[in-house]
């Protein structure tokens, strides 16, 4: 059975953001919610002095929003009238206070930029492709994330997996990996330093850790996958010859 998420839409423009929770909520079925970040209410009084970031951080903690699996938001959302002057970096700001992963897309996305990737602590998809394809990949990364969540708590019980390269080969499902990926780490050591001993994690620290580990995993070893993959594998994935590899 997949697993199911929940998806915060944030889009300030109502053609676009009807089309994409649309197919979100389509190709989801019964296995995910689609949740629209309503930007159009009148701001409560005592809220009127937080800044956008706080303000959202305390929505996105209470029903209908609460639980999120990924935030995804339009990189323009100054339209709106409740957070007028409102940016995809205010979201990116909540998401890192509540350890949610937040996904961004540009409406009118320049041709070349249909790859995905990770970026200032967001991940960057394109609508060159269509609003349904950009839906099925923002769903293939929210249930990644959500899928971390889910083992994680049962591979940290076995002590071999308490370090950063073990933990990252069991998640992948590649335990005889452990080796590799502790070689390819050397080169992230940015990363790996910021990650605290699993058996240590308590709710919140466990969230970030799943945050974190989905953006290693989706920066470095879905970007560059040598490590996971034979040479013609990964040639064929970064579309050069086997010749190109050093």
């Amino acid at each position: 059975m997949a697993t199911r998420v929940k998806v915060i839409l944030f889009d300030d423009e109502k053609g676009m953001r009807d089309e994409i929770s649309s197919s979100l909520a389509r190709q989801l079925g019964k296995q995910g919610s689609v949740q629209v970040f309503d930007l159009e209410s009148r701001v409560a009084e005592a809220e009127e002095a937080l800044t956008y970031e706080d303000r959202l951080t305390q929505s996105l903690s209470r029903a209908p929003y609460a639980g999120a699996t990924l935030l995804v938001a339009d990189a323009a959302l100054s339209l709106s009238s409740g957070y007028r002057g409102l940016s995809v970096g205010a979201v990116i700001s909540a998401g890192r206070k509540l350890a949610v992963p937040v996904c961004d897309y540009a409406r009118d996305p320049a041709p070349d930029r249909w790859r995905v990737r990770w970026e200032e602590g967001r991940i960057n998809l394109s609508l060159a492709e269509g609003v349904d394809e950009f839906a099925r990949r923002v769903i293939l990364v929210a249930r990644g994330f959500a899928a971390i969540a889910i083992q994680l708590p049962v591979i940290i019980r076995t002590k071999a997996n308490r370090n950063p390269a073990a933990l990252l080969a069991a998640l992948l499902g590649k335990p005889e990996y452990v080796d590799k990926i502790a070689l390819y780490s050397v080169g992230d050591q940015n990363r790996i330093a910021d990650m605290s001993t699993p058996e240590q994690e308590k709710k919140e620290q466990s969230r970030r850790l799943v945050n974190f580990l989905g953006h290693w995993i989706w920066d470095s070893l879905l970007r560059y996958p040598g490590v996971l993959v034979n040479e013609i594998a990964a040639a064929s994935y970064l579309n050069i010859a086997t010749g190109g590899f050093p």
